[in-house]
């Protein structure tokens, strides 16, 4: 057994690389910094980002969200969101993203919430808006600390968007993103979580793509039959790092002054388990 998995170390290592991670802690001055920020899309620079001592290493600083009581998509202090697109990082077909989370013992999932994915094309996957040139693959939390992928993808899905929505993995948004494996792995509180996933493009005209859920190195969720582009031009360029309470209205606001953490971002130019194992 243990040749096996040291067999699945160096195969792993020898077909994957790490392109980017984050800083192991936080830069105090700018929570930000090595994330390689493009300014479009961005909100959460009042007091929403900031930094804390990781619960678990006092040495060390990790991210700090802040979501004010009443927050929610569109109010003041709701939370984060920017594009990241590191160097090395952008024209990618296929990559995995993982981290850390946090979330704090008071946090209310009420209706659910946004948590960072990957995305590709246009800064524009996001808020009601078309995927016609673009993707996003955020991850939610829901109620009852559910988890799903929230993914900004075309409704050409296979065999057809009706057929594909009466998947009992699916939840169809006709004019938003679509809900991909809600429930299939569940949130807790006062503790780091790893999640990590895994996103290869389809063929253009082709319905192949790949999304793979990890939540703390078990496999959650997998799909080999996606669209994600429709078009040859769109490729995996980076993290979309995107939290807030929402949702659009009031029903979806935080019920208190609440938090998450983040630490240890890492993309991969393949299939790379972060411990260095290759995904199965």
């Amino acid at each position: 057994m243990l040749s096996l998995v040291l067999a699945a170390v160096c195969l792993g290592s020898a077909s994957s690389r790490m392109l980017w991670e984050s800083p192991h802690s936080v830069d105090t001055g700018d929570e930000r910094n090595n994330f390689h920020v493009i300014s479009h899309g961005t909100f959460g620079q009042d007091d929403s980002l900031t930094h804390a001592h990781d619960p678990t290493d006092s040495h060390r600083n990790v991210m700090k969200v802040k979501y004010a009581d009443g927050s929610y998509s569109g109010t003041d202090h709701r939370g984060v969101q920017f594009y990241s697109q590191p160097t090395g990082v952008k024209g990618h077909s296929e990559l995995t993203l993982s981290y850390d989370v946090y979330f704090a013992h008071n946090f209310d999932w009420v209706r659910g919430g946004k948590l960072p994915g990957l995305w590709g094309g246009t800064q524009t996957c996001s808020g009601h808006r078309s995927a016609e040139h673009c993707f996003s693959t955020r991850f939610m939390w829901r109620g009852g600390g559910d988890g799903e992928v929230y993914a900004y993808i075309p409704h050409e899905q296979y065999p057809n968007y009706s057929s594909w929505c009466k998947n009992s993995h699916i939840i169809c948004n006709d004019h938003s993103g679509q809900s991909i494996g809600r429930g299939d792995f569940v949130f807790g509180k006062e503790k780091w979580q790893k999640l990590t996933q895994y996103v290869k493009l389809n063929n253009v005209g082709s319905h192949d793509g790949v999304l793979k859920v990890w939540l703390d190195h078990k496999l959650v969720y997998h799909s080999s039959s996606l669209v994600f582009r429709k078009h040859s031009s769109i490729h995996i360029d980076g993290l979309f790092f995107s939290t807030f309470f929402g949702g659009g209205d009031d029903d979806w606001a935080s019920t208190a002054d609440t938090y998450t953490l983040f630490r240890d971002f890492r993309l991969y130019d393949t299939h790379m388990d972060p411990a260095g194992i290759a995904f199965g």
